[in-house]
């Protein structure tokens, strides 16, 4: 099944047969010159009906068209007028051309047996059709409807046996992202609303919290959790500014598929790995952000949960390198030496270190502080510190926090 339809991307044999046992009844109806035409085959009635479905018949001298099967009166075929009476047409004369059969009446003379009121009926009513019926000079025409070009082709039959199937919400970006297995059934979990959010749970008469976690201001859902909080909305503009893309930052009613499918399309193809990848990292951080803030009592401002969120993706990725603004985070390889680039950027590298056990584990080396530094850092910090409440601790409350900066 297609990818965008849910599927691996693997071929259905099965339909894919079809597809090409319709190649034959194609080339029969447009190289009639050929010496194999001579040869019987069968097809499936399955792939004899989807052939039908996507084929248009023009009548002219009537040769090459099926007078029972083909669509050449009235955009339809005289099984689907007359499906009682073919049930009384000899099998050979059921491969007679339109021009065969109209000369001299022969599809008459082809029906044997008694037929049922029914079929007399469908009798009368073909006889009546055919009245007016007047052949031409020139070649019957027959076109693909599938393609522009009016040719068969073997893809767009394929196809054809999905046209009406519900697409996957948010397949396509799943499937060509380069996320832990774990990261991308959770993003799919979250696109499908089969997270265990508050909505779920009241579902199921379990203790639930009664509003968002997050921002405590809106009921919880999938989809309020990952696009539509005020906290996850700040926390996907900062990761969206550094790439130019924070014009598609999350609204309050978009949805997860729609919104990711839109950012996804906006960056060349090239780049839709990297960036559905990091995309499914970012939802699965706000998860464990919110988590935490449930289970553990820890909440996380919008900076903190920011930095976490480049350390957990560089930990989890194995994709290079990647820019977030003032940060630039790297995974290196074991062994590899530090390095502290110019510019105002800092690079984070990731080491794999195995114990005894052979277990593995992260170590991630931050920067000193520097004179450089220690301005921006000293603004985060403060700001966290009043966040919490614990500024009056490090400072006396009888100055005005404003006179002491």
């Amino acid at each position: 099944m297609p990818k965008e339809l849910g599927g691996l991307g693997v071929k259905n044999l099965k339909l894919l047969y079809y597809a090409l046992r319709m190649r034959w009844r194609w080339l029969a109806m447009t190289e009639p010159d050929k010496p194999w035409q001579a040869l019987k085959f069968k097809i499936a009635e399955e792939a004899e009906e989807m052939y039908m479905a996507c084929t248009k018949c023009v009548l002219n001298n009537g040769r090459r068209l099926n007078f029972w099967y083909d669509r050449w009166i009235e955009g339809r075929s005289l099984v689907h007028f007359a499906p009682n009476l073919v049930e009384f047409v000899q099998p050979a004369a059921k491969s007679l051309s339109v021009a065969e059969a109209l000369q001299d009446d022969r599809w008459v003379s082809a029906i044997r047996g008694a037929p049922l009121i029914p079929a007399i009926v469908e009798f009368m009513d073909t006889w009546e059709r055919l009245r007016g019926i007047n052949l031409g000079d020139g070649d019957d025409v027959v076109t693909w409807k599938l393609a522009a070009s009016g040719e068969y082709s073997a893809k767009s039959a394929y196809n054809a046996f999905f046209v009406g199937r519900i697409s996957a919400p948010a397949a396509k970006e799943l499937s060509s992202s380069g996320a832990p297995l774990m990261h991308k059934l959770h993003m799919w979990f979250a696109v499908k609303g089969r997270l265990w959010t508050d909505d779920r749970l009241a579902r199921r008469g379990l203790e639930h919290p009664s509003e968002c976690p997050l921002c405590c201001q809106e009921p919880e859902t999938a989809a309020h959790l990952t696009v539509q909080c005020s906290y996850a909305r700040q926390i996907w503009y900062m990761f969206l500014l550094p790439r130019r893309l924070h014009k598609f930052t999350p609204s309050p009613t978009d949805n997860i598929d729609t919104w990711w499918s839109s950012i996804s399309e906006a960056v060349p193809r090239k780049d839709r790995k990297e960036l559905n990848s990091l995309v499914i990292l970012t939802a699965r951080c706000l998860w464990l952000e919110r988590n935490s803030r449930v289970f553990d009592k820890f909440a996380s401002m919008p900076l903190e949960a920011r930095e976490c969120t480049h350390r957990h993706n560089a930990a989890t990725t194995s994709l290079g390198d990647y820019s977030f603004g003032d940060t630039m985070m790297t995974i290196a390889k074991p062994g590899q030496s530090r390095v502290r680039h110019g510019g105002g950027k800092i690079v984070f590298h990731r080491e794999v270190v195995r114990d005894a056990n052979g277990e593995s584990g992260t170590n991630l080396s931050f920067p000193m502080l520097t004179g450089g530094t220690y301005t921006n850092w000293a603004m985060v910090m403060e700001v966290n510190v009043q966040a919490t409440s614990l500024w009056n601790v490090i400072e006396d409350d009888t100055i005005p926090c404003k006179d002491d900066k």
